[in-house]
């Protein structure tokens, strides 16, 4: 997020790409290259949740490729909404936002209650 500025007219490209995934005589070729770039970063997502897991760090009932997946299009969806809105900080929303997936994904602390009588 904080190369947005450096790699909005990467972002602009992709654009254009999803659109000939679509569209284009080239769609089969466009679709595969998306669905793998798409896969890699569900698998690298995933696998640091999987790992926070084994760790004890994040709950044991999530689905990490369902997680993944979601953060996958949320990332997308924040970075359409600042290529079309300049005032957008995308900066500022992620930094935002990433705690409360943090938050989510993390195991409760277990507290133990001494009584007094």
């Amino acid at each position: 997020m904080q190369l947005w500025d450096e790699l909005n007219n990467v972002f602009k490209l992709v654009m254009e790409f999803w659109s000939a995934s679509s569209s284009s005589r080239l769609r089969k070729r466009f679709r595969k290259a998306f669905r793998q770039g798409y896969q890699e970063f569900r698998t690298v997502v995933s696998a640091i949740i999987h790992d926070g897991i084994q760790r004890g760090e994040f709950r044991d009932d999530i689905d990490p490729e369902a997680v993944a997946a979601a953060l996958s299009g949320t990332w997308d969806a924040l970075l359409l909404q600042a290529l079309f809105d300049s005032s957008f900080d995308l900066l500022k929303i992620a930094s935002k936002f990433l705690p409360v997936v943090i938050d989510g994904l993390r195991r409760p602390k277990r507290f133990l209650f001494k009584l007094r009588n």
